[in-house]
């Protein structure tokens, strides 16, 4: 099993420290705690880093990987690879860039855009070299921000047939946005024109429903591109074929959730007991670096980030 023994420590120790405002001892802790981990494998993924991810504030809505040029704490530059995140809830929505410690042990906002406290924000893709794109759920926009300030360049409505989004991702030439029906709507990439929909289907072959967060993985294999998917109100992620709709593989993630509480510390935060409980608090940041072939995994109001290799 892939390990950042490190990172495993460090969480342990937290675990250990906190343990003593609990009913547990730290031994059951820390063995609980190495059993979940040991439990990955057999659900066809395996960790290979663990991350603190400072801002817990975030109602994580879109995740994308992106490698580009940062400036770093004493003013150099260097080519890194960050994640840009997208948080959602009127009055709160934003986009940030979050850049990866000097240490190499936690991810931090280095950029943010806050949007105006009218619109709720919803998801992200990365549209080209030059900009991302976001997307708000009551206005029916887009957002098209600049991939080096992360500064708001302009808005476009959505067409006409698309009411809402939940997730959006991307081919080279077609958009592909999630209402959270069984509908998979279909737009140009350039025009923004609406161009169809894929029926979505689960692994019987009925009617999937409350796709949340997106992004399209191309399989180097197969040729074949896969549409990967976390679903509402629950801890799975959903491999889907993108040319038939269906499901391939379904990936139950609810350990990465279990571990993430038993690594928080009580004290680090109000009202702990309610954030650890909320079953909106669920994966929904998913995104993918293609050079190591690894998916960043995050949730909703979490404080970790999981690299992860999936099977």
């Amino acid at each position: 099993m892939i390990i950042n023994f490190k990172q495993i420590l460090l969480l342990s120790i937290l675990i250990a420290i906190v343990s003593s405002h609990s009913h547990f001892v730290a031994t059951d802790y820390l063995n609980t705690f190495a059993k979940k981990l040991k439990e990955c494998r057999l659900k066809s993924f395996e960790i290979v880093e663990v991350y603190r991810k400072t801002d817990v504030s975030c109602f994580t809505q879109g995740l994308i990987f992106d490698r580009k040029e940062v400036t770093l704490e004493d003013g150099s530059t260097e080519e890194q690879g960050v994640l840009i995140e997208a948080c959602g809830n009127i009055g709160t929505s934003r986009v940030q860039q979050l850049q990866l410690s000097k240490n190499k042990e936690e991810y931090a906002p280095a950029k943010v855009l806050q949007y105006t406290t009218d619109k709720d924000g919803t998801a992200l893709v990365q549209l080209d070299d030059l900009f991302y794109l976001s997307m708000t759920k009551r206005q029916r926009l887009f957002l098209k921000i600049d991939r080096t300030t992360l500064e708001l360049t302009n808005t476009i409505p959505y067409p006409s047939g698309l009411t809402i989004s939940q997730g959006i991702a991307k081919t080279d030439t077609t958009l592909y946005i999630t209402d959270g029906t069984h509908q998979l709507f279909m737009l140009d990439i350039t025009t923004y024109e609406y161009l169809g929909y894929i029926y979505l289907k689960d692994e019987l072959g009925r009617y999937l429903y409350k796709l949340s967060e997106l992004e399209i993985v191309l399989d180097p294999l197969s040729s074949t591109y896969f549409l990967w998917a976390t679903q509402f109100a629950s801890n799975h992620i959903l491999k889907i074929d993108l040319q038939t709709g269906q499901v391939v593989k379904r990936y139950d993630l609810s350990l990465l959730d279990e571990i993430r509480k038993l690594s928080f510390a009580k004290e680090s935060m109000p009202a702990w007991d309610s954030i650890v409980a909320n079953q909106y608090d669920v994966v929904n940041g998913i995104a993918y670096d293609a050079v190591e072939g690894v998916f960043y995994v995050t949730g909703r109001r979490w404080h970790v980030i999981f690299k992860l290799q999936i099977y």
